[in-house]
């Protein structure tokens, strides 16, 4: 259904209300005409929330919604064109030369034809939108406040982090079992194959819970050497699977890619297993196929070794009667629904903050049982409702829910989505609907990361801030929160230590996977704007807007979709890297004109065709990963619009354009590139960068001080780049003064620096950071010392310092930096020498700070 109009209408008023979109459409000479436009969708937005309700039982306003969907997204590509417009005359007013300027107006984009024809495009499409809005009379909507249409409601949560206390109840029995079936000798029918534990049951029902407390039970950890966890998911691919089994630890990291051969992968897996004693899970398993199961099983007892087959156990989550039945060497676990009191336990434990909470509001736990009965037993349905309900008091939205005539829609379907699940979403205010409703870009199995999600979000405008002084990133890491703290993800944890955790936390770089059911839903929701191309399926419909490739067949490039208005291409559904040609990758700039969204990443071509002066709404560029690229052309500078750029793990990439400083409003890029310096980028021009990535510049030797003028940068992070020496810093000329002196401060919050070990300085101009600096990690360097004036820094939180053998000693006066709370030292001989909890002589020093870990 089209639950997300609301959300495209909330956004596309709030960009329109801002006081930079006002002064864009005034230097344009556009206003009345926008404001024309914003009068008819602020008219048409009081009456969605009532269709968004009823389009469940009546299909014709299910279809108005649709068309009126489109027709907003139309809205919203024409005020992209004004935003494109404003920001190349920018650039021109800073960059352009004489003959440039005498250029551009005499071409078809000088203002004056600019106006005629845009305000031709706003007047057609007013009037498309007022007409749809006249049919809401026939179709009895009715009308609501448009209050509740504001875009950044959001629901009154009661706490500020993102975990919640444990959502695990019962079980119990079911664990014992399986873990008693773990630790026991196989029978002597058995004994020729590894024990095979199928957990059986249908989607929601806490299969995947039930194998991670068996999983993360201490009896199966001093049992084991190793415990290892795939997730298989519909794509059963031998290979595929055995690269993440071999690739589960770090000395095995990088040898055995999805790219490696069978054979090269046996060999690892070899390595890896041979008389090792290991319990594997298989979760999420869909292949009914008993010669490809077998396949793989044989696999595993040829590496294994003969004596050592006892010793090992796989344990197999499936929804499938078949596929337990073909794969279990032992009975199968057949999970049913959790009994009545389990669910209430559940249920109580997630929608109330504090235990015994529920007895305190006896109308609510009445509720909340008749809520429960209605979702017949199944946890996912029962935590996703309680989670929702956590930040509700008010007693008529909780009977709200109770009463929903979602819970009436036909199921019938096996894949049908839950009604609990689908009345989770319908509480979601609408940016956050929108924003959920995009992860159904990404497949089943897909490890979410706020750095990766966030731009994405940001790049099709999800993220529209309430006031001027609100920054999009930000408000993309709430939402993300408040995902996580709804159940619609779950941590992924995947850490080594406490440490990785921590740092991984702080980058946005932790992962989070989603319920194959909460994909069903998000899937759902997008109503069919989504797709995946291959060379099973190379259709394309009108309404399509996100496209992801799986394969690239050669039937690609005779299609022709020329009134397509897609916004994402990606290869998100590919199993590693793909070799592909130069025809392919032009025919992606020939035929998506509207994209935001361009992602690359892992394909195998050398040159980019110079057409991005044509893709005026791309605001997210991906092309990391791109191991041949060896340049990029010249066009990539007209990307007026350009929010993100990632050329990480671009090794031969040599050349980068001139004027890459027209990106004027890029806020995240993340380069790996054979460059010497960053000067020519002239990057002191990315006034509004907020992350800055350097990783693995093999060639680059000094950081300039040019970013000292990135006064929106936050988050600065360095990686791997073995020749880096130094920070260049300000030139003192001669009358004592600095050339090119900045007055703003910097606001820079995190600082990264990671195995480059010849640094041997840090930059004055982070002393321009003391106010705003929360973070510093440094690894692997030849730091001799930190700067004197880090105690100083007042909003300092954490600092890590690991291998760093040439540090002798810590700033002094480390006692007066109050606001530190996390101090890690590791493996630092001079420094855990000194600073050894109670004992070193400098222990004194840090001993006010809260939370210390030194090792050596």
């Amino acid at each position: 259904m089209n639950e997300i109009v609301s959300g495209v209408a909330s956004a596309l008023l709030a960009n329109l209300t801002t006081k930079a979109y006002h002064k864009t459409v005034w230097v344009c000479g556009l206003k009345r005409e926008v404001e024309r436009l914003e009068k008819s969708v602020k008219l048409l937005s009081a009456f969605l929330s009532d269709a968004e309700n009823k389009q469940f039982k009546d299909q014709s306003i299910a279809l108005w919604l649709e068309e009126l969907k489109h027709a907003l997204y139309d809205a919203v590509d024409i005020l992209d064109e004004i935003e494109h417009q404003a920001n190349k005359s920018k650039v021109m007013k800073m960059h352009g030369g004489v003959s440039q300027k005498v250029c551009q107006f005499f071409s078809g984009s000088n203002s004056l034809v600019f106006h005629v024809k845009i305000a031709h495009k706003i007047k057609e499409i007013r009037e498309r939108i007022d007409e749809i809005a006249r049919e809401r009379n026939n179709l009895g909507l009715i009308q609501h406040s448009t209050n509740d249409m504001a875009p950044n409601k959001m629901l009154p949560w009661r706490e500020t982090h993102s975990s919640l206390p444990s959502r695990i109840t019962g079980r119990d029995e079911e664990k014992e079992l399986i873990i008693s079936l773990l630790m026991s000798e196989p029978s002597q029918s058995q004994s020729k194959n590894v024990t095979v534990i199928p957990i059986v049951a249908m989607g929601g029902c806490g299969k995947t819970t039930l194998a991670q407390l068996v999983f993360n039970d201490s009896r199966i950890a001093d049992h084991y050497d190793l415990k290892l966890w795939v997730h298989v998911s519909q794509d059963f691919d031998i290979k595929r699977i055995i690269s993440k089994i071999v690739t589960q630890e770090d000395d095995t990291k990088g040898r055995g890619g999805e790219d490696s051969t069978l054979e090269r992968l046996k060999t690892l897996l070899h390595e890896k297993l041979y008389e090792k004693k290991f319990l594997l899970v298989l979760d999420d398993m869909w292949n009914e196929n008993a010669k490809r199961w077998h396949d793989l099983r044989d696999l595993l007892l040829d590496t294994i070794g003969e004596r050592n087959k006892n010793d090992c156990k796989i344990i197999v989550t499936t929804r499938s009667d078949r596929v337990a039945d073909i794969v279990k060497t032992v009975t199968k676990i057949n999970l049913q629904v959790l009994p009545e009191e389990e669910c209430l336990k559940l249920f109580f434990k997630c929608a109330f903050q504090e235990e015994g909470e529920a007895n305190q509001c006896p109308r609510l736990q009445e509720i909340g049982k008749e809520i429960v009965a209605k979702c017949k037993g199944l946890p996912l349905a029962i935590v996703t409702l309680g989670c929702i309900l956590r930040s509700q008091e008010d007693e008529n939205e909780w009977k709200r829910i109770r009463e929903s005539e979602i819970w009436e829609i036909d199921h019938q379907k096996d894949d049908e989505i839950l009604p609990a699940l689908r009345l989770s979403y319908s509480q979601l205010p609408s940016p956050l609907k929108q924003c959920f409703s995009y992860c159904a870009l990404f497949p089943k199995g897909h490890e979410y990361c706020p750095i990766e999600l966030i731009p994405i979000w940001m790049a099709h405008g999800l993220l529209q801030p309430t006031n001027e002084n609100e920054d999009p990133v930000c408000l993309g890491e709430l939402y993300f929160r408040q995902l996580i703290s709804m159940s619609f993800f779950q941590f992924e944890d995947e850490f080594d230590s406490p440490l990785d955790y921590e740092v991984e936390k702080v980058f946005g770089s932790d992962c989070y996977i989603m319920h194959d059911l909460i994909h069903d839903l998000a899937m759902s929701t997008m109503h069919g704007e989504t797709t995946v191309m291959s060379s099973a399926s190379t259709y394309v419909s009108e309404k399509v807007r996100h496209i992801s490739i799986s394969t690239i067949p050669d039937q690609f490039l005779s299609l022709s979709l020329k009134k397509n208005k897609v916004r994402s291409f990606g290869n998100w559904h590919t199993q590693g890297s793909i070799t592909t040609t130069e025809p392919f990758v032009k025919w992606i700039f020939k035929e998506f004109k509207y994209l935001r969204v361009l992602d690359l990443q892992d394909l195998e071509f050398q040159f980019l065709p110079d057409c991005f002066d044509k893709m005026k709404h791309l605001r997210y560029l991906n092309l990391s990963l791109c191991s041949e690229l060896k340049k990029l052309p010249k066009s990539i500078s007209k990307l007026y619009n350009l929010q993100t750029l990632i050329l990480e793990d671009c090794d031969a990439l040599q050349e980068l354009p001139k004027n890459l400083r027209n990106l004027i409003n890029l806020r995240f890029f993340m380069i790996t590139a054979q460059i010497t310096n960053l000067c020519f980028v002239d990057i002191r021009f990315f006034r509004s960068l907020q992350i800055l990535i350097i990783s693995r510049c093999d060639n680059l030797e000094a950081i300039p001080c040019d970013l000292s003028h990135l006064v929106s940068l936050k988050k600065l992070v360095i990686m791997e780049c073995e020749k880096l020496v130094r920070f260049e810093d300000e030139v003192e000329n001669e009358g004592g003064g600095k050339q090119n002196e900045i007055v703003k401060d910097m606001n820079l919050q995190i600082l990264f620096i990671e195995l480059s070990p010849m640094l041997i300085n840090l930059p004055n101009w982070l002393q321009r950071s003391a106010k705003t600096l929360q973070q510093i990690c440094i690894s692997e360097t030849s730091l001799t010392a930190l700067p004197e004036w880090l105690p100083n820094a007042t909003s300092l939180r954490m600092l890590y310092i690991e291998e760093c053998e040439e540090l002798l000693s810590l700033p002094e006066n480390m006692d007066h930096c109050r606001s530190l709370q996390k101090l890690r030292i590791i493996r630092c001989p001079n420094l855990s020498e000194r600073y050894k909890r109670d004992v070193g002589p400098e222990w004194s020093k840090i001993s006010h700070v809260p939370n210390v870990y030194v090792s050596f």
